[in-house]
C-alpha cells in the first residue's frame, strides 16, 4: 500500500512539474540593433586614389564629403573593387573613374550629390552601373567612354537630369535602358560609335524634354541610329 501511495505522488510530481514547464514564458525576442548613424566627415580638397591600397585606406576614413576632385585609377592601377568608400554621400569637385578593373560601382552606393561632372571611361570589366542608384545630382556633364564590356546602364535610376552627356565608343553597349530616369539634358547628348547598340529607348525622356531646342544631338555611327522623330514616336530600337 504505502508502494503505490508513494508511485502515485510521484506521478503528481511528474504531472506537476510538465505542466509547470510548459507554462514557462517564452524568453523574450532578441532586439534587433539600431542602425549604425554615420556622422558627416568632410576631406577638404582633392582626392586621387591610384591603388586598390589606396581605395582601401581612404575608405577606412569613413569621409562623407569630398570638397574637390575624386580621381579614382590611374595608367598602372590595380584597384577592382571601390566597396570601401561605401560612406561617401558628395563630391563636391568632378568624379574621375578610369582604367579600373572594377566590374561594378557597388561601393558608392550611398553617393547621392556629385557638384561637377562624373567621367567614367576605360574601366573595360566595368558591364553595368550597379552601384550609383542612390546618384540624384550631377550638377554639369556625364561621360561614359571606352568601356568595352558595359552593356547597359542599369543602375542610373535616380539622375534626373544632367546638362550634356556622352555616351561613345562603348563596344559592348546594347542597349541605354538604365537611362529612363533622365527626364532632362539640358544642352546636348551625343550617342556615337557604341558598334553593338541597337536600342536607343532610355534617352527618349532626355531628348523630348530637352532646354535647348535648337541643338542638333549627335546620334551616329552605332548598330542602328533612329532619327530624332523616331526616338520621340517609340521607333527607338532596332
Amino acid at each position: 500500500m504505502k508502494k503505490l501511495f508513494l508511485l502515485l505522488l510521484l506521478c503528481i510530481s511528474g504531472i506537476s512539474c510538465q505542466k509547470s514547464d510548459d507554462n514557462s514564458p517564452s524568453p523574450e525576442p532578441t532586439p534587433e540593433p539600431e542602425p549604425t548613424l554615420v556622422e558627416e566627415k568632410i576631406y577638404e580638397g582633392e582626392v586621387s586614389l591610384e591603388t586598390q591600397v589606396d581605395v582601401e585606406n581612404f575608405g577606412a576614413e569613413k569621409y562623407t564629403v569630398i570638397t574637390g576632385e575624386l580621381y579614382i585609377g590611374s595608367d598602372n592601377t590595380d584597384i577592382s573593387d571601390l566597396s570601401s568608400l561605401g560612406t561617401l554621400k558628395k563630391v563636391e569637385g568632378s568624379i574621375y573613374i578610369f582604367k579600373t578593373t572594377a566590374e561594378n560601382l557597388k561601393g558608392l552606393h550611398n553617393l547621392d550629390t556629385i557638384n561637377m561632372d562624373l567621367h567614367i571611361n576605360y574601366n573595360h570589366q566595368l558591364s553595368n552601373l550597379e552601384g550609383l542608384e542612390s546618384l540624384k545630382f550631377i550638377d554639369a556633364n556625364f561621360n561614359l567612354s571606352y568601356n568595352d564590356n558595359l552593356e547597359n546602364l542599369e543602375g542610373l535610376t535616380e539622375v534626373s537630369s544632367v546638362h550634356t552627356f556622352y555616351i561613345q565608343d562603348n563596344k559592348s553597349l546594347t542597349s541605354l535602358s538604365g537611362m529612363e530616369a533622365i527626364k532632362k539634358a539640358i544642352y546636348y547628348g551625343s550617342v556615337f560609335r557604341n558598334e553593338s547598340l541597337s536600342d536607343l529607348c532610355g534617352m527618349k525622356n532626355a531628348y523630348q524634354n530637352r532646354e535647348e531646342e535648337d541643338m542638333e544631338w549627335t546620334i551616329d555611327k552605332n548598330l542602328y541610329n533612329p532619327s530624332p522623330e523616331q526616338i520621340i514616336s517609340g521607333v527607338c530600337k532596332n
